[in-house]
Parts: structure tokens; sequence; C-alpha cells
């Protein structure tokens, strides 16, 4: 169980077996399940796919102070797609589920929302790559009302990936706008700039 409360030791006191046990132990074990982990992945480490890819990663900049971005745009009207590897998953990884959230940005004025899905394969030695994907999940999110405004999404509700997850395996993504979702709503294009992956350690 968790140290809920210090405890005041006594000047040359020996700790114990037991006292290691207790509360040194007990609260590593407590700490480590309790905590999770993020990996973050940027538009430079993601590719459009060959079939349905969105456009080409590419650079832009603010007109005033020169900030320079890579991005990944999003059509408005037609669903796209992107891939990205993270080639071994920490090894601290349970295998259980994971929740992404997205960050992006619009030159667009509005609040309309855009609609990002994302789904996922765990692959361990020796098996095939062209597999089944698992289930998407979707997170909808609200332009900010301004132009090229940072927006960062809500996190997907848990996410399972296909195969049999576990820390060290191969973990392909694929992430897409789905941009004929009655609740996409945005005009124009959505740019990506990365994702954050949030997963359980063991």
């Amino acid at each position: 169980m968790p140290w809920t409360l210090p405890r005041t030791w006594v000047t040359n006191e020996i700790p114990t077996a037991a006292l290691f046990n207790t509360h040194i132990r007990d609260n590593e074990s407590y700490l480590k399940s309790a905590v999770s982990a993020q990996i973050i992945i940027t538009a430079a480490g993601m590719w459009p796919t060959i079939t349905e890819g969105c456009a080409a990663l590419t650079q832009i900049e603010t007109a005033a102070n020169k900030q320079n971005l890579k991005v990944l745009d999003f059509d408005a009207a037609t669903v796209e797609y992107a891939q990205c590897t993270i080639p071994a998953m920490p090894s601290d990884w349970d295998g259980g589920t994971l929740t992404a959230q997205f960050i992006w940005t619009a030159d667009d004025i509005t609040t309309n929302s855009v609609v990002w899905c994302v789904r996922m394969r765990s692959y361990a030695d020796n098996e095939g790559i062209d597999a089944a994907w698992g289930a998407a999940n979707t997170v909808a999110d609200a332009n900010g009302g301004a132009s090229y405004t940072i927006r960062i999404s809500a996190a997907t509700s848990a996410i399972t990936a296909a195969g049999t997850p576990a820390g060290g395996e191969l973990l392909q993504i694929e992430i897409y706008r789905y941009a004929t979702d009655a609740a996409d709503t945005l005009t124009v294009d959505a740019r990506l700039l990365g994702v954050i992956f949030t997963y359980t350690r063991n």
C-alpha cells in the first residue's frame, strides 16, 4: 500500500526488513503502477500513406516573429491518412490501452471542429506485417477562433492495439482526419503538429 504518512526516524535507529518491506518496496510498486508515461511524435516523424495520404510534410513560418513549424495538412473534404512507427515500445509498457491527444493548428478564424482518428497494430518478433488494425478511436476538437492558434485536443478514449501488445514490440500507428464525419466542420486544412500517446507502466 502507499506510504501515506511520513515516518519520524529515531537517531541511530536501524531500519528493519519489515520497515523496508512496508514503507519502501510497497511504495515503489504503488508508484510504478500508478504512473503513466508519454511518447510524443511530431509531424516530422510521420509520413503520408501511399494510398489516400495527407499532404507531404511542409514547413510554415509565422509572419511577424518567424516561428517555423513542420506540419502535415489534412483535407477538409476527403479522409486522408498518415502513419508513424515506434520501432520498440518501452519495456515498461504494460501492453494495455493507450490514449492520444492531437496538437494542431489551422489558418481559420472560426471555432469549427476537426475529428481526429487513430488506430494501431503491435508486432512481436516473426509476426507478419500485413495484418489488420485495431479499432479506431476518435476525438473532436474545436478551432480556437483565431488563425494559427495552438490546439491540443482532449484525449481519445482507450485505444487497443491489434496483435498481442507487450513492452518491446514494434507499434505501427495510423492517424487520419475523419473529414466526412458530421462533427468535422472545419472547412480548411487541419495542420497536424504532433500527437501525444499516453500508456500505463507495469
